[in-house]
């Protein structure tokens, strides 16, 4: 159930679970404070979430489900400003976590929105 739609298109939603010893739904606090949480791949058991706030501020964020505790986020795809010169020009960053430490894979100049490529492209994965 939708319960917040920001401005800049994030959005959050009541998450109810299943509990199979109960056999009810079970509301999930952690889950429902996500933006945008969705399916990314049921293939590999994958979620993801979607939060921008403007140019050169959004991210893309995968996780793994932990049963009724908060999912793992697992990599991240997020912008962030280079500092100097055009503000729409930003640094696209990919990190995955390791051993329970964020490491960067990739980082590359873009220009424009992170949601207008990574998460529309991702909403098309399946």
């Amino acid at each position: 159930m939708l319960n917040n739609k920001g401005a800049t298109g994030n959005v959050w939603y009541d998450t109810w679970l299943y509990d199979p010893a109960t056999h009810r739904y079970k509301f999930n606090k952690a889950y429902s404070e996500i933006s945008a949480l969705d399916v990314a791949d049921g293939r590999k058991n994958q979620l993801k979430s979607y939060y921008g706030a403007g140019v050169c501020e959004a991210f893309v964020r995968y996780y793994v489900p932990n049963g009724f505790k908060a999912p793992i986020a697992i990599e991240e795809v997020f912008l962030e400003p280079q500092g100097v010169g055009d503000s729409n020009v930003c640094w696209k960053v990919t990190e995955k976590k390791i051993k329970g430490n964020w490491v960067e894979i990739s980082r590359t100049k873009h220009h424009g929105w992170l949601y207008r490529t990574e998460y529309e492209k991702s909403q098309k994965s399946y």
